[in-house]
């Protein structure tokens, strides 16, 4: 099994869009959770509830971890909106952004 990675780390390679060896956070980070977001926001009413969660929703790095994660990012219990899962997500990429410039290299990501 080995040891657990974190979200962040094991799809660095999926958000890395323009392949350029890094992960950016507006560019990369931030434009995925807006693709996740629309794809699973079916009727745009601006939450992810849990009808849409259970039709499921367009392939990406961040749908299966909404799926598997839905009750804690849903904090304030009225469905996933789109600041919770960009606070969520920002968190990660944060947290693995060690010189603070908004972009993860090979090195951050280890």
């Amino acid at each position: 099994q080995g040891e657990r990675r974190p979200w962040i780390v094991n799809h660095a390679d999926e958000l890395d869009t323009n392949q350029d060896g890094k992960v950016d956070f507006e560019s990369e980070l931030i434009a995925e959770v807006n693709r996740a977001f629309a794809a699973l926001d079916r009727n745009r009413d601006g939450s992810i509830d849990q009808a849409e969660l259970a039709a499921k929703g367009g392939r990406s790095p961040m749908n299966g971890f909404v799926h598997q994660h839905a009750s804690e990012l849903d904090r304030d219990r009225n469905g996933i909106s789109r600041d919770e899962l960009t606070r969520e997500f920002t968190k990660f990429f944060r947290r693995a952004d060690q010189n603070e410039d908004n972009a993860l290299t090979k090195d951050e990501l280890k």
